[in-house]
């Protein structure tokens, strides 16, 4: 059955026009797995460049790290405290 919706769905988006892929390998090992992740990881890439993205920042991870240091008292972080623990005039942001 799921062979079958393989193929079923292949059709249907080829049939549709939408890209789709079929990736065929002799076996499942360590290494396929391996090269699976880095096709993935370089097509991010690349697709970061052609879009105009930085696929490297990750500017909601580091705000996120800043903002738990601050709420975890660590030091140098006192103003971004006061800032996510006072009382919100808009959307909480910590309560």
């Amino acid at each position: 059955m799921l062979d079958r919706e393989r193929i079923a769905t292949a059709w249907a988006l080829t049939e549709a026009n939408r890209p789709n892929l079929m990736l065929m390998v002799p076996t499942i090992d360590a290494a396929i797995v391996g090269e699976f992740y880095f096709m993935h990881e370089f097509q991010t890439v690349v697709a970061g460049g052609l879009y105009g993205v930085n696929p490297f920042g990750q500017p909601g991870v580091e705000a996120g790290k800043n903002a738990t240091y601050a709420l975890m008292g660590r030091e140098g972080y006192e103003d971004l405290r006061t800032t996510l623990t006072r009382e919100p005039e808009g959307p909480a942001y910590v309560v």
